[in-house]
């Protein structure tokens, strides 16, 4: 908990300042600062939370029918906690956490023990809403200093069973309840309160599940673009959830389930219209970021994933297209400016030859024909871009009759192109003077020359 730390630092550092101790300050100042530098850069563990409930008259009078938030240690999952809890109970039994507890459970001599993992609801500070704050710093005020929580359980209403997508089948039960003191305190459980549920339709649960999709995109883009080392294959699999509707559906399996006409025709209250473009933005919102992830990913990707690269940037360009079309553009509001031509750009070194031979037989071209090349920044990355383009549709295969050529064809037929210049070869006495360290130009002997053709 660096954060509870740079707090003390922060109370030590008045009072050293109050006694003018500057050195045990400067430390003091030193130590505080590696505190920040941890918050922005160095990776933390995902602190989970868990509700146990023990139910039965055969626990102790202070655990019998009572509810308990537990926050788990670094790396603790469910089934560590189960284990932990069949431990300390060996008689108990253990519930399944979808099991609705009624009064059988809790009149009964025997003990029954039901697990679940909980969401902690982080309660947004004003603080946050004034600038873009970094999702390193976010992360610890999302799971910390917690009062409330929720859990989940899905079911299916019976005027959704006949939805063909899986998607818009499921509406869920959410449960809230909240403790009388926040979390993490001096003890890891504290108990809780009643829950109070509240049902939430397959629309909501899409809109909540982008949210946390984005969330979570986010911060992975943001960890590499803070450190150039760290590992990419997790940015991968997210991005890959997100573009590719064949790895978890993809955000192509919420449009066609929710942004349909069909869905759009039978839901036309106000609150399903609300829901429908908070879902629409949401999806806007996530093409900057996936931009961003690209192009870490094209840095970082070894030459045997780069096949995935390319797979994942088409579907990024047609996802693009279709997003800004039907729903609109979002301008970027974090200040940064990114170059298109790094991730729409040709990715092998051989592309990248034949598209510099494009621009050499163009350039030469315009000089033959008396038309003017670009001369200023603007222009050339407008050349740029069309050489690029033409380079990417080089290999895709014609119209016409005529058989596609090789690359080898190609390469030689831009190099006949060019019109071949004969080469001065060096005199006598230049190679002479240039050994002997004297290579000014009016010693070279113009009487002894040659020419030749490459």
């Amino acid at each position: 908990l660096w954060e509870k730390a740079i707090q003390f630092c922060k109370e030590l550092q008045t009072q050293y300042e109050s006694v003018f101790d500057y050195k045990s300050l400067s430390l003091l100042l030193q130590h505080q600062a590696k505190l920040y530098d941890n918050i922005m850069h160095s990776a933390r563990f995902e602190i989970e939370y868990f509700r146990i409930g023990c139910y039965g008259t055969g626990f102790h009078d202070f655990l019998q029918n009572k509810v308990f938030v537990y926050r788990a240690e670094a790396g603790q999952r469910l089934h560590d906690i189960r284990e932990k809890m069949q431990t300390l109970f060996p008689s108990a039994v253990m519930i399944d956490p979808i099991t609705q507890i009624d009064d059988e459970y809790r009149g009964s001599t025997s003990q029954y023990i039901q697990i679940q993992s909980v969401q902690p609801i982080w309660n947004k500070d004003e603080r946050f809403s004034s600038c873009p704050v970094a999702e390193a710093i976010l992360q610890y005020y999302r799971c910390n200093e917690i009062t409330r929580f929720m859990y989940t359980r899905t079911f299916i209403r019976d005027e959704d069973r006949s939805a063909t997508l899986d998607i818009a089948k499921y509406s869920s039960e959410r449960y809230e309840f909240s403790t009388s003191l926040p979390l993490p305190n001096a003890a890891q459980w504290i108990s809780c309160g009643e829950s109070v549920k509240t049902v939430l339709s397959p629309l909501e649960n899409a809109v909540q599940m982008l949210d946390k999709t984005h969330r979570e995109l986010k911060a992975l883009v943001e960890a590499n673009e803070m450190d150039k080392e760290l590992n990419v294959t997790p940015l991968f699999g997210k991005t890959a959830g997100i573009l590719d509707a064949a790895v978890m559906g993809g955000n192509v399996v919420v449009e066609q389930a929710f942004l349909s006409d069909e869905y759009l025709t039978a839901h036309r209250d106000d609150h399903t219209r609300v829901l429908i473009e908070n879902l629409k933005q949401k999806l806007v919102d996530q093409i900057p970021l996936l931009e961003r992830a690209l192009i870490i990913m094209k840095e970082k990707a070894k030459p045997e994933a780069f096949p995935h690269f390319e797979h994942l940037r088409n579907i990024f360009m047609q996802r693009q297209k279709t997003v800004e079309r039907q729903y609109g553009k979002r301008a970027r509001t974090d200040g940064r400016q990114i170059d298109r031509m790094s991730l729409i750009g040709p990715g092998s070194d051989f592309s990248s030859n034949i598209s510099s031979l494009i621009i050499r037989s163009n350039t030469q071209s315009s000089l033959d024909t008396g038309i003017s090349t670009p001369t200023n920044t603007s222009e050339l990355s407008v050349a740029s871009r069309t050489s690029s383009s033409n380079s990417i549709s080089f290999f895709k295969p014609t119209t016409t009759s005529s058989p596609q050529k090789t690359a080898i064809e190609l390469r030689e037929e831009l190099r006949s192109q060019r019109p071949r210049r004969p080469r001065q070869a060096p005199s006598l006495s230049s190679s002479a003077g240039s050994l002997s360290g004297n290579e000014s130009i009016n010693n070279i002997d113009s009487n002894v020359s040659g020419n030749f053709v490459v």
